[in-house]
């Protein structure tokens, strides 16, 4: 198991692409339907945490929203890429302050 960084469900809010995400499930899972489905795009942007909601039950929220619709007919091959930069924003949005040397 790695550190709860490199878990896609963890919520720890970021902007990517000018828009606020909470995990890097939600906007992946968000983006297989932009800009096909702008209308389930924003049902799944709009997902918030629910009080006392864990980073699981939130991400398989998201999944579970991102397994219906019509998705972009370039999404194998954009996927990668996107996953790789939601994560990229992620991390950058929670940088820590020390490093270890």
């Amino acid at each position: 198991k790695g550190p709860p960084a490199t878990d896609n469900f963890q919520v720890a809010p970021f902007h990517y692409n000018g828009k606020a995400w909470h995990s890097v499930e939600q906007c992946y899972q968000a983006h297989k339907y932009f800009p096909t489905d702008n209308a389930q795009f924003e049902m799944i942007r709009a997902m918030a945490p629910f009080a006392g909601e864990t980073d699981h039950s939130h991400g398989m929220r998201a999944w579970k929203a991102g397994a219906v619709g019509n998705l972009r007919k370039d999404w194998e091959a954009v996927k990668l890429e996107l996953m790789l930069q939601a994560c990229r924003a992620k991390l950058a949005a929670h940088v820590t302050a020390s490093v270890a040397t």
